[in-house]
């Protein structure tokens, strides 16, 4: 067995986020399984539209089991009964037990192929924050075919003798727990290892929210930024007829996107918010660099959109953590387009394609001429 200690930080440039590592490890996965003391919507969106995620689903066998103690609520369990009932071989279960002074709390993920395995196990839940924008701690073990033999017969042991604490997203208990848990993520509750000190005299008390809104105020959490937050202003050069493919500089791709040049496992996760206020889909993709030493990169936001005849659009990209952006697309004509064209003839080069990096801090104007001013936290 050989293992690698991986540091997710927002901060480090050389961050690993569990999100990529897992990604990483379902390739060429023949089966899988993993449990996680919490989990989100967000986090189920992103971790299961990573590349060897959608392709096992409906192929390959899943089993995920889900905690119920805190977090995991009425909008993580739809999305998890959605991909249930859409891809055969694909097994959820929540673990829901009424044992006091003990929380359900593993996260850990393991992969079987045709050379052994890998096990992916830490501190990082299955929420956005614990796949991507937390500061976490992981580690991954590549183990041979005896020890993920092992292994497998372990977990299918300790599920034999918890099936009475195993249940299905849509039984009763499962519903009434995701409902508790709306209304302790409405209290933010800071300590998650004594969740039964909230009494249920006091949860009821407290506000509950709808999913809608819930979903609503876990994507404006999810996608938050403060003061300090790096972004860059980048003109969208005409690329052929697909220019929805960005061309970024390797400098741009290494100092500001975090990529790091021959290394095609990193990923880098967009969405945008749009004028209208709406988001974006989340937009998983691979950095990589072409011969001519540019990176590319998809932008969904570009989709259907003819290239202007006049002006060249404009992105402002906001660093999230790393590798992780919300971005917002300027075309000529918007609101705010006007506005960032004249920061750029302020602040740019004398280069043909016009990019400036800076901060939130130093230039709040630019975050509050765009929509991406909902997702600033001061």
């Amino acid at each position: 067995m050989t293992t690698r200690i991986c540091i997710q930080d927002p901060d480090y440039q050389a961050s690993v986020s569990l999100h990529e590592a897992l990604n990483a490890a379902g390739e060429g996965a023949t089966s899988a399984a993993g449990a996680y003391a919490f989990v989100s919507k967000g986090g189920v969106d992103l971790l299961m539209g990573a590349p060897s995620f959608s392709q096992m689903l409906g192929k390959k066998p899943i089993q995920l089991i889900v905690g119920m103690d805190a977090i995991t609520n009425e909008a993580a369990i739809g999305a998890l009964q959605i991909l249930q009932s859409r891809h055969h071989g694909l097994e959820i279960t929540a673990f829901v037990h009424d044992k006091k002074g003990t929380v359900f709390h593993p996260k850990v993920c393991w992969f079987k192929n045709d050379q052994g395995g890998v096990v992916v196990t830490g501190s990082g839940n299955l929420t956005v924050g614990g796949l991507r924008k937390n500061r976490e701690v992981f580690s991954v073990a590549q183990v041979d075919a005896e020890e993920i033999n092992s292994i497998e017969q372990n977990w299918e042991a300790w599920i034999e003798s918890n099936r009475n604490n195993l249940h299905s997203l849509d039984s009763e208990v499962v519903s009434e727990r995701a409902k508790l848990n709306n209304i302790r993520k409405a209290v933010f509750l800071d300590d998650l290892e004594n969740v039964d000190v909230v009494g249920e005299k006091q949860l009821q008390e407290v506000q509950v929210f709808d999913i809608a809104d819930m979903e609503a105020a876990e994507d404006l959490d999810d996608w938050s930024f403060s003061s300090n937050a790096f972004f860059l202003v980048a003109e969208i050069p005409k690329s052929g007829r697909r220019w929805k493919q960005a061309n970024f500089t390797l400098e741009t791709f290494v100092g500001f996107f975090g990529g790091i040049r021959g290394d095609n496992s990193k990923r880098l996760v967009l969405r945008a918010i749009y004028d209208s206020g709406e988001y974006g889909n989340l937009e998983d993709r691979p950095c990589v660099t072409v011969a001519s030493d540019n990176f590319r990169v998809e932008l969904e936001a570009a989709s259907g959109l003819d290239y202007p005849v006049e002006g060249r659009p404009i992105g402002v990209f906001v660093r999230i953590s790393v590798r992780m952006f919300a971005y917002y697309l300027s075309m000529p004509g918007a609101p705010s387009y006007e506005s960032l064209r004249n920061w750029l003839d302020e602040n740019a080069g004398r280069e043909s394609v016009r990019r400036v990096v800076s901060s939130v801090n130093n230039s709040p104007e630019i975050i509050d001429a765009t929509p991406l001013a909902r997702f600033l936290k001061n």
